[in-house]
């Protein structure tokens, strides 16, 4: 998926608060997903935004720069609909992930997700400290925005108390708000904060802070109940005569005097009762500190207190807790649901019992390391790596709600024939009739007609039409045509390059149904084969020119099953790089499964015997001739040897029967044609080594199956081979036609049973990462991309 992601609150007034900690932790957590491309919107470059992230360029981000760095304000409504929204929607997205939502939401434009962590300002009416008027005109902007966060698809917020204020209070559509816990930053776990005495000792000097002390940070709103930590510290200087309070925040600025100045109302009033009360020798005011030293501030203070009323979460309390500080918080909003046992939780009205509470936790060691060591425990089950992972989930959830498509699928043979191709075209047929489209398959049948000209498979509408000749590249087939042509398909999918006459079909359907969207999945050059007799040479070389006429033409999209393929000969057709997606081919989890076969039938046997297998069509370009020349050499290094060879019939196999029998092996080989696949799971099974000995192949799907069933693999050096084989790790490669290779390779694997055990175990976990399931959801993306 594309996702975007509003990242402006990198460098506004809230970079530093809860919801810039929100959005920078679970930003760059959230863009380590490689199944997914991140489009950041933010201010400045792309360089700016990652060291703010700190993160480095990853090829899975994407960035789009909103301008000039702009503090949040009611002129984002201006600046989002005519500059930021015409951004979004030329960037494609599948979703757009907006942190907080005073910026600006692309609802009815593309999928949104947002996060509400509160509504404080509405249930306190308090929406700026900066005095009435900017209160009243930062009320509206802040309705307006509220009002536009509820239209959007996906809501998220960070605590049960949240979700039942925004459905109660807020009139918001419960269907759509998920509950995401935060996380704790590493940086705040007391393991990683530094006990350095001269370090510890450097900070505080810095902002003039002497132990012992109490402290606070988190703003100072109504809801806050500054003034009432204050009264009750008052009450309590008599007896912790060295004690003091410090409260951390940028409402006060320090001068160059040392005096901290007020920067708002909030703060004039702070600073009053400092004075009213005569602490001006007991309060320490820092103004704002670097976030980096704000650990081993709150590591060494006695007592972190927040007595807030109302709050959506409480990210510096857990942060505390995870720090090893006991906690004074309020008995109110979420700080039950949050803290659970590990903080001290008091009324936050009765300055008297939070007075109490304090001293107690001064006091009473014995309950104050209790405490702390419940504020362990409590802290460690937050953390950003489960915000993220949760919130992917509802973003591949969400995603997964699509409208069907109509998709269409031309492929020269197709189920029951069995081919490398024709698996593909089939799993991926399969795969979006299980996701809910509607799938179709035109196709031609055989020489001897021998299946139905329309029929239904597993939800597959299958449509064969009668060829007029046996060729395989100038096969003619007059009613593809018509049927391509009466198909109404949002997508058609071919499969295979130089099929002269599908391709004629389709490029006439290309010129008729301009809004219909072509793929193909060539899986190899035209005629790739090296051995031609020359007119076929010229015919290939004829044909090769026209198609890099007009195949760049035709397709939007050229599917490579590996990356080898567009640098070695899909570029030579013309077709630009721009246009090619990455998708291999997949194994169905059910290989995994073990296989056993009913006993009453007549099957291969194959106990007490060092299999070694093969599959592929019966074909002289196969080479399945080569590995049967292999095997007396090899019979004298290990007598058990049997040797299985399963394919579709072709041209050559008559000659591969004639040359077991030539070598008297008829005894060591089994030779199954086109076997059901339970039989043919099952020699895999038993297998030992697999070996795929062709002049060519795109991919070679039974190599993939034969490593899901822990086989070690030896292939030629095609391309699926180098895509597939890594020397010395899972496998071998050699030379097509090379049979004393190929004989060394094996005989190699059966002399060092050490060496076979390690291939087959790396070969089964390489499989893992081919899951028909995983694949499916990537070309489902393609197509909605492609749509879109």
């Amino acid at each position: 998926m594309r996702i975007g992601i509003d990242v402006t609150f990198l460098f506004d007034q809230y970079a530093n608060r809860g919801i810039g900690n929100y959005g920078r932790e679970l930003t760059k957590l959230l863009v380590q997903d490689v199944n997914h491309t991140w489009i950041l919107f933010g201010y400045g470059n792309i360089k700016d935004n990652l060291d703010a992230l700190n993160i480095k360029k990853l090829p899975q981000i994407e960035f789009v720069s909103l301008g000039k760095k702009r503090l949040s304000n009611i002129f984002n409504i201006f600046y989002f609909k005519f500059f930021y929204l015409k951004k979004i929607i030329r960037a494609k997205l599948d979703l757009y992930f907006a942190p907080y939502f005073e910026r600006g939401l692309p609802i009815g434009k593309v999928k949104t997700a947002v996060a509400v962590h509160d509504i404080t300002p509405m249930i306190t009416n308090s929406y700026s400290q900066k005095g009435a008027i900017f209160n009243f005109f930062k009320g509206i902007f802040y309705q307006f925005n509220v009002k536009k966060a509820k239209k959007a698809d996906i809501i998220f917020t960070i605590s049960d108390f949240t979700k039942r204020e925004l459905i109660h209070k807020g009139n918001f559509d419960e269907t759509k708000i998920r509950r995401i816990y935060l996380g704790v930053q590493e940086k705040f776990r007391a393991d990683n904060i530094s006990k350095s005495t001269r370090e510890v000792r450097r900070v505080l000097v810095m902002y003039k802070i002497t132990k012992p002390y109490i402290l606070y940070y988190g703003g100072l709103e109504n809801n806050k109940n500054v003034p009432n930590l204050l009264q009750a510290f008052s009450k309590i200087t008599g007896r912790f005569p060295d004690l003091k309070l410090v409260l951390i925040g940028k409402e006060f600025k320090v001068g160059w005097d040392n005096k901290a100045h007020a920067m708002t109302k909030s703060a004039e009033k702070i600073l009053e009762m400092i004075e009213d009360w005569k602490l001006k020798h007991k309060v320490i005011l820092t103004g704002e500190v670097l976030e980096h030293h704000l650990p081993i501030i709150m590591n060494n203070a006695l007592i972190f207190g927040h007595l807030s009323s109302y709050e959506g979460f409480g990210l510096a309390v857990l942060e505390a807790l995870a720090a090893g500080t006991p906690v004074l918080a309020a008995r109110r909003s979420c700080y039950p649901e949050v803290l659970i046992d590990g903080a001290s939780l008091v009324n936050p009205f009765d300055v008297d019992k939070i007075a109490l509470a304090m001293q107690e936790l001064l006091q009473d060691e014995n309950k104050t390391a209790k405490l702390i060591k419940r504020g362990y425990i409590v802290s460690d089950q937050y953390s950003w790596e489960k915000t993220a992972a949760a919130t992917i989930s509802e973003f591949n959830q969400m995603t997964k709600e699509v409208k069907p498509l109509k998709i269409c699928y031309v492929s020269h043979y197709f189920y029951p024939i069995k081919g490398g191709a024709e698996n593909n075209c089939l799993a991926l047929a399969r795969q979006m009739v299980k996701k809910g489209h509607q799938v179709t398959v035109l196709t031609t049948n055989t020489k001897d007609k021998k299946y139905l000209k329309i029929e239904e498979f597993e939800g597959i509408k299958i449509k064969r039409f009668t060829k007029l000749n046996q060729q395989y590249y100038l096969g003619f087939s007059p009613g593809l045509w018509w049927g391509l042509m009466k198909e109404k398909a949002d997508v058609i999918h071919a499969h295979g390059f130089g099929f002269i006459w599908q391709d004629f079909c389709l490029l006439s359907k290309k010129i008729f149904s301009r809004r219909t969207k072509f793929i193909n999945t060539p899986h190899g050059p035209f005629m790739a084969r090296q051995k031609y007799r020359f007119p076929l040479k010229i015919l290939r070389f004829t044909y090769f020119q026209i198609q890099k006429f007009f195949l760049n033409k035709v397709y939007h999209i050229v599917i490579q099953v590996n990356p080898l393929q567009y640098p070695k000969w899909i570029k030579k057709y013309g077709i630009r790089e721009a246009k090619i997606k990455y998708l291999p081919n997949g194994i169905d989890p059910t290989i995994y499964h073990e296989v056993q076969l009913d006993p009453g039938k007549n099957v291969i046997n194959l106990k007490r015997k060092f299999v070694i297998s093969f599959i592929g069509r019966f074909e002289e370009y196969k080479g399945a001739q080569f590995l049967i020349q292999a095997l007396p050499e090899l019979l004298k290094l290990k007598s058990n040897i049997y040797l299985v060879v399963i394919g579709n019939s072709g041209n050559y196999l008559e000659a591969i029967q004639a040359l077991i029998s030539k070598l008297n092996l008829t005894k060591k080989i089994s030779v199954l044609v086109t076997p059901e696949d339970s039989l043919k799971d099952y020699v895999l099974q038993q297998s030992e080594i697999f070996v795929m000995p062709s002049e060519w192949e795109a991919f070679g799907l039974g190599m993939l199956e034969a490593m899901a069933k822990s086989n070690a693999i030896i292939t030629t050096r095609t391309e699926g081979g180098e895509f597939l084989i890594k020397e010395e790790e899972n496998g071998y490669l050699f030379d097509f036609g090379d049979v004393p290779e190929l004989v060394a390779l094996i005989s190699k694997l059966i002399t060092n049973k050490a060496l076979l055990t390690q291939i087959q175990k790396n070969n089964l976990e390489k499989s893992y990462k081919f899951n028909w399931e995983k694949i499916a959801l990537d070309y489902q993306q393609i197509l909605l991309e492609l749509i879109k």
